[in-house]
């Protein structure tokens, strides 16, 4: 943060290149503090030639970011983007024109369809995001990328009578009337002969992507109405970000800014500021109070909360309270700028389970209080002199319940196997309720089951495994990365079951990429030097294919016998591995369902990988290979039933909620099938 501080305070570039987002969002708040307007553009981690479909919200951003950058006129403005963005040549400013819908307008509807297409907005029955369109007989629903909300414009003929705001969740209108919106592109402003000749190019492209469109491949084809940011602007790049050039220019197949940007100077190195993180920010004020203090804070409460003044005065001449969002914490010889805040983590807006558009009359749903009836539709109802819009469900005996659209949340769908007829329930008999009280019965039942199982477990010696050896630490070392604060706590809280002479029964609940089997070598690693042996179970021959691919090679080099077991190993391999366990030759096999049945001669420790796609019996039968031996589970999605365990205690339980500083998202990708 320091060196980028620095930059910025000295010389005033227009395009700064960083690494990844978490060093875009460090320079933004540096920049804004600094007074420049920053313009972030995402981490686009796509290479040449994918089908952008995958990456559609940050191709979304992009065109956002920098039509509001052009748009922009001040010479203040900065634009930040991370090394892999700016490698490929984005649009030029002539593709980010906008048009008007005014109330009063007579408009070629025809016309303006065509406008839309041209533009990148994709056609649909119903908008529920942004960059979609829907026309409806006399009615338009539009999301521009530039705006927060949906717009809902209504025709007369081809006049525009009215103009409202509508929520994308129920779809429902603000009464409200707007004089009128302006209309970005989607993807560009293209017009029709460079729109035609884009998706001509697309599809005639020699990528595997699914739909060859301008929507999967049309980026890729910008040519001339792509712009080279590094020949044109004043330009700065970070330490980090050029390290990076030749790894991000490993995949791609255009080769395009990789001079420009090695050419480029990175940011000087300073010692002038330095980064600092005070616990009791009132005192380490005291200890400068003749610098230039600056406080960052996002409200004036938080200011008092830590009993800070919120002026200068005689004890702090030289003071400052500037009321904004950034996180900046620097000291120098001469100047201290401290914030108050917090980083606030990114919360993912809940969707609803059920659409009302999307339920045909006859649709049978639930109610999760008064259980299966059938959906008649939508009525308006007067309450209290307020018209609203209510859900009619029927039940057994032609009764009806009103649900008011906002209450969706109590409704799903009705989903059985196939052949099965829905029967209604009776609106104030309880027949549900009985049926789930039912349910609630053989779950404790269940419940009580594994308990007593629990309790005989915690009643075992268990295996004690030395967690203290100098070999974990090289191990740890050696793994080419930093541990998470998550991973390290886990690890400990793995150590400590393990080691305790008490039979271990944990569970790690994580996102994928955030490190759990890292978590898991660590024991498995500790199991091994301890002298006994350790199994891997995995639900499919792929992942264990993967993880043996991936542990052997962190393994071998200690000299430990390795081996895999499953569906595709031939039955002479499956003999030789199940001898070698029983015998003690083999310290560690990964497989699948294949190691339910298998005799191991100093059995420690087995993990179980994505828990939730093995059933109860087959997670028990695992226990029974050794009464005293260590269980520890993985998942990412962790069923009701093990969460429910593990939140009771009866299972231990360790959560990785923060990703590596290296994690990017999770790509899904349709492809046509390719023998190759």
């Amino acid at each position: 943060m320091q060196d980028i501080f620095y930059n910025l305070k000295t010389n005033k570039p227009q395009l700064l290149i960083v690494s990844d987002e978490k060093e875009a969002n460090v320079a933004k708040d540096c920049a804004s503090f600094l007074g420049y307007e920053p313009f972030l553009l995402p981490d686009f981690r796509a290479n040449y030639g994918d089908d952008l479909l995958s990456f559609s919200d940050e191709l979304k951003t992009i065109t956002k970011i920098l039509e509001q950058y052009y748009l922009y006129k001040k010479t203040n403005k900065l634009l930040i983007s991370p090394v892999r963005t700016i490698t490929f040549p984005l649009p030029k400013e002539n593709c980010f024109e906008q048009f008007f819908l005014n109330f009063g307008d007579t408009v070629d509807i025809n016309s303006l369809k065509d406008k839309l297409y041209n533009w990148g907005y994709i056609f649909v029955d119903i908008v529920t995001c942004e960059g979609e369109v829907s026309f409806r007989g006399d009615i338009l629903d539009i999301f521009p990328l530039e705006t927060e909300n949906a717009f809902r414009v209504s025709f007369f003929d081809t006049e525009i009578e009215s103009i409202r705001i509508f929520d994308v969740e129920n779809q429902k209108s603000q009464k409200d009337e707007l004089d009128g919106i302006s209309i970005s592109p989607a993807f560009l402003s293209l017009s029709p002969d460079k729109f035609e000749e884009l998706e001509d190019r697309a599809k005639n492209s020699t990528s595997d992507a699914f739909v060859k469109d301008i929507h999967s491949l049309g980026f890729w084809y910008l040519d001339e109405l792509g712009e080279f940011y590094t020949t044109k602007l004043q330009t700065m790049i970070t330490r980090k970000a050029l390290e990076e050039v030749d790894e991000v220019f490993i995949f791609e197949e255009k080769r395009i800014q990789k001079d420009a940007i090695l050419s480029l100077k990175p940011i000087l190195t300073q010692n002038i500021y330095k980064s600092i993180e005070p616990l009791n920010k009132k005192e380490f004020l005291e200890f400068h109070k003749e610098k230039k203090i600056t406080i960052i804070s996002s409200t004036e409460a938080r200011v008092r909360s830590h009993e800070l003044p919120l002026l200068r005065d005689t004890r702090f001449p030289n003071y400052e309270v500037k009321y904004k969002d950034e996180i900046i914490n620097l000291l120098s010889d001469d100047e201290l700028i401290l914030s108050l805040n917090t980083e606030i983590k990114k919360r993912k807006k809940k969707k609803p389970r059920i659409i009302v558009d999307e339920l045909k009359n006859g649709d049978y749903v639930v109610h999760e209080s008064h259980g299966v009836g059938q959906f008649i539709g939508i009525e308006p109802v007067t309450v209290m002199g307020a018209k609203m819009d209510f859900v009619v469900i029927m039940y057994l005996g032609g009764d009806k319940l009103l649900v008011p659209v906002q209450n969706l949340d109590l409704i799903d769908r009705y989903v059985a196997d196939s052949g099965n007829t829905a029967l209604l329930d009776k609106l104030g008999k309880g027949s549900f309720a009985k049926i789930k009280s039912k349910v609630k019965e053989k779950l404790f039942a269940i419940a009580s089951e594994i308990i007593e199982m629990a309790a005989k477990r915690e009643l075992i010696e268990g295996i004690k495994i030395d967690t203290s050896k100098e070999e974990l630490a090289i191990m740890q070392n050696e793994s080419g990365f930093i541990y998470t604060k998550d991973q390290q706590k886990s690890i400990e809280e793995f150590f400590a079951d393990i080691s305790s002479g008490l039979v271990m029964d944990r569970l790690l609940s994580g996102d994928v990429g955030f490190g759990k089997t890292e978590v898991a070598l660590n024991g498995i690693f500790a199991t091994i030097l301890s002298g006994y042996q350790a199994l891997l179970v995995c639900p499919t021959t792929l992942l264990a294919s993967q993880h043996y691919e991936g542990l052997k090679k962190r393994l071998d080099k200690y000299g430990f016998k390795i081996a895999k077991l499953d569906g595709r190993t031939t039955p002479k391999e499956q003999n030789i591995i199940k001898k070698g366990l029983e015998d003690g030759e083999i310290d560690f096999v990964i497989g699948t369902h294949s190691l339910l049945n298998v005799k191991c001669k100093s059995l420690a420790l087995i993990v179980i990988d994505e828990e939730h796609k093995f059933g109860v019996k087959q997670k028990e039968k695992l226990k029974e290979l050794r009464s005293d031996a260590h269980i520890f589970s993985m998942s990412a999605t962790p069923i009701p039933r093990t969460l429910n365990l593990a939140l009771s205690k009866i299972k231990g339980m360790s959560s990785l909620t923060t990703p590596p500083s290296e994690r990017v998202g999770v790509r899904s990708f349709v492809k046509e099938y390719d023998e190759k």
